[in-house]
């Protein structure tokens, strides 16, 4: 039914007669039943059926089901004078074709928006189609091709489904990528790993964080995962990058050199980025502002995890002396020309 590959074909059910005795009862019962549902909106259902009641009984009209040409004729009347009449026939709650009524709609709102999670619309769903085969069963013929359908929420559940399957992965192709080009930049296995466990750390920090504050997972989120991703691996990798080259052979050292270098580069892109990011904060659209608490947050996290969190695991287990590397260094040997160059920066120094 939610296929976008099938549109369907409109089908006249030629049984279907609503104004008949049975049906009409059992459609005002229909009525009363789902505005009394806990998963409807409060006063949020709108019934012809009801409408056409009330109607007859103003009017004093002896409603006569029975009598099919008396009940089409009241129908009609009610139909092209009344303001309700009309309001249904304009907006689609009854269409008429040569007199006969085709279709109808009854329509109710429910609390779940297109936006919500996707969990949480699926079991919303089923509540829905539950009521509607209860009832289909209880409706004579004259009304057994009755369906529930919506033009947002239910809609977009396979877009929906669609897009996070999507953005899960792409958040492992970015992973992948991440490997590469940290494995490619620090040509070590040691540091690389020790890189994916700081992203990992900070993918995990971000989700948990959306958890405290209760913020449901929903589609927004879902593609702005990818974002956090990107945005967490620039840090890392600039200080993996330069303790790899670091010309020094111990831990401390290597690590001392990468903060000298990098530093004040990584400090200053962060506190820009961040402050950027709070103008975006003020937008009125609801994503901008997500995305505008995603990137800072990001941004945050990724600095302390970058610079403490790294520079930890870098200093108690960091490669050092060639250990990890994939080019085939001596240990000991691996940076001989930057030793040769610190040593003429001194001698000119001095």
């Amino acid at each position: 039914m939610w296929s976008s590959r099938y549109l369907g074909e409109a089908v006249i059910d030629r049984n279907f007669n609503p104004i008949e005795k049975e049906t009409f009862s059992k459609l005002m019962d229909f009525c009363t039943d789902l505005q009394a549902k806990p998963f409807v909106v409060p006063d949020s259902v709108d019934c012809w059926i009801q409408d056409l009641y009330e109607y007859t009984q103003q009017e004093g009209i002896s409603w006569v089901p029975s009598n099919q040409y008396a009940a089409q004729n009241y129908f009609l009347q009610w139909l092209q004078t009344t303001t309700a009449g009309k309001i249904a026939r304009d907006v689609g709650k009854v269409g008429v074709v040569d007199g006969k009524i085709t279709f109808m709609q009854v329509s109710a709102m429910s609390s779940i928006k297109s936006t919500d999670k996707i969990s949480l619309k699926e079991t919303e769903l089923q509540k829905w189609e539950e009521f509607t085969k209860i009832w289909q069963s209880k409706l004579p013929v004259t009304a057994k091709s009755i369906v529930q359908a919506s033009s947002d929420a239910w809609g977009w559940i396979p877009s929906q489904k669609s897009i996070q399957e999507d953005s899960i992965n792409g958040v492992i192709i970015s992973a992948c990528f991440c490997f590469i080009i940290l494995l490619f930049s620090s040509q070590n296995i040691v540091i690389t790993t020790l890189c994916l466990l700081v992203l990992f750390s900070i993918f995990v920090t971000i989700l948990a964080l959306m958890k405290v504050f209760q913020w449901d997972l929903g589609l927004t989120e879902v593609l702005l995962m990818v974002v956090v991703l990107a945005l967490s691996v620039d840090n890392t990798v600039h200080l993996a990058h330069d303790y790899s080259l670091a010309p020094q052979f111990n831990r401390g050292g290597k690590m001392r050199q990468a903060y000298l270098q990098k530093g004040k580069t990584i400090t200053s892109s962060s506190f820009s980025t961040f402050f950027a990011a709070c103008f975006m904060y003020g937008a009125k659209i609801t994503i901008f502002q997500n995305y505008a608490i995603v990137v800072m947050v990001t941004v945050a996290v990724s600095y302390i995890m970058s610079m403490i969190f790294f520079g930890s695991l870098c200093h108690l287990l960091g490669p050092s002396s060639g250990c990890g590397d994939i080019c085939g260094r001596l240990p000991g040997q691996e940076h001989e020309e930057e030793l040769e160059m610190i040593r003429i920066k001194q001698e000119m120094q001095l």
